[in-house]
């Protein structure tokens, strides 16, 4: 596991890097091949846990219709996608034979476009904006390192403390602790620290990046905890298992879904970038 997991880093991450920083054509052409790939995989394997768990969808037609969302945000054509799908759902339903089971499958299907293409989408957007590559690498390199250091210092401390470490919610994520939390909020801190000033965004060069790392840190934590919970409904482990020694897409994502629209929120609203 320990091997796989390793090799997937070092061959993945250099080049997502490369395809998120760069605004080359080769990396333009990598980005859009990362989106589409995750994208798609991202909702089916969300679908495909429901239907685990007793929710049924119209799998393939959600992933099209998520992958679809996904492209049509490098285009700024999201309302008119949504509005072309939210029809079709409804043509759907009117020539169903059974009427209820189609309603149902909808309504799954739907919130696949909500929980997660949607998200991934805000994340194509701010790529595509202004200095949107350092936006999105600083937005995913803090998030992941709240995650990584998280992992590190939840790892160590399970090992260093007689009885182990102290758990959060051991009915959701049994190997969260609040060691582990405080280790990982300590690092997106620090990680957007520096980043802010590598990239020199505007405004306060310690304020806040301070207040960024903060936030991003929880969302990526509610994120986590989220995709673990609907795992545990489910009952699977992983989301999937496409990428050897980390799963699936979700697992790899799902911290920054809802850091995605904290990204907007803060944007909106503070103006700082």
């Amino acid at each position: 596991m320990f091997i796989a997991r390793t090799f997937s880093f070092v061959i993945i991450v250099p080049l997502f890097i490369y395809a998120v920083y760069f605004k080359t054509v080769p990396a333009n052409i990598l980005f859009i091949t990362f989106a589409i790939i995750l994208g798609f995989q991202a909702v089916n394997e969300y679908l495909k846990m429901l239907s685990q768990g007793g929710w049924k969808s119209y799998r393939l037609l959600g992933a099209v219709f998520g992958l679809l969302l996904i492209i049509s945000s490098f285009y700024s054509k999201m309302f008119i996608v949504l509005l072309l799908e939210s029809m079709t759902f409804w043509v759907v339903l009117l020539f169903s034979k059974d009427k209820k089971e189609s309603l149902q499958k909808i309504i799954v299907s739907s919130s696949s476009l909500i929980m997660v293409a949607l998200p991934l989408s805000i994340l194509v957007l701010i790529h595509e904006s202004s200095s949107g590559n350092a936006l999105l690498l600083y937005l995913i390199l803090v998030t992941k390192a709240g995650d990584t250091g998280a992992y590190i210092t939840g790892t160590i401390s399970s090992k260093m403390m007689s009885g182990g470490n102290h758990k959060i919610v051991p009915s959701i994520s049994p190997k969260k602790s609040w060691e582990g939390t405080i280790g990982g909020l300590v690092f997106s801190i620090a990680i957007s620290i520096i980043m802010w000033n590598i990239f020199r965004f505007s405004g306060s060069l310690f304020i806040f990046p301070v207040i960024l790392g903060f936030l991003f840190f929880w969302g990526g934590f509610a994120g986590d905890l989220a995709e673990s919970c609907i795992k545990r409904i489910c009952g699977v482990k992983d989301s999937g298992n496409i990428i050897p020694g980390m799963g699936g897409v979700l697992d790899i994502l799902d911290s920054l879904m809802i850091n995605a629209l904290v990204f907007i929120v803060v944007f909106e609203t503070l103006k700082i970038f």
